[in-house]
């Protein structure tokens, strides 16, 4: 038996739909996926969470998502999920999915950073420059902080 709708926050008559289907028909509506690219190539996957929402990176779900990642070509697509905590001061906490997630994600993964450093890390993992705008971003959220 499929899950029940559990937010309300996306369209409930697709995810109705959907569930009529049966059970040889899983899938997930996820909370926010988006593909981080750079002059249109995909450079990572990422899934953001809002903070207090259970997941676990087990879950069929985040396998497939995984298993997406794994398959690109050329090498992995890193891939993590990052948990997010909204406010004057956003905070993130990211967790690797994939060993290109866990490279990419080196010392800052499973600890809480500010949106600068997530944010840099971001543009880390689509090229190892920072362009004048990027540093100028980057100041007003280390501003921010």
């Amino acid at each position: 038996m499929a899950q029940a709708e559990q937010t309300g926050w996306r369209d409930l008559q697709i995810s109705a739909r959907h569930r009529t289907w049966g059970a040889n028909c899983p899938a997930v509506d996820l909370d926010f996926v988006l593909v981080e690219y750079y002059h249109g190539r995909p450079c990572a996957l990422v899934e953001y969470k809002r903070a207090g929402a259970t997941w676990s990176a087990g879950h069929p779900t985040y396998r497939a998502l995984c298993d997406l990642a794994d398959q690109y070509r050329p090498g992995a697509l890193p891939c993590w999920v990052a948990v997010y905590r909204p406010g004057r001061r956003w905070r993130f906490v990211c967790r690797a999915l994939n060993d290109a997630g866990r490279q990419a994600l080196k010392g800052i993964e499973g600890r809480e950073v500010t949106e600068a450093e997530y944010v840099r890390r971001l543009i880390e993992v689509r090229t190892s420059t920072l362009t004048e705008e990027d540093r100028r971003i980057l100041r007003r959220l280390e501003d921010a902080a």
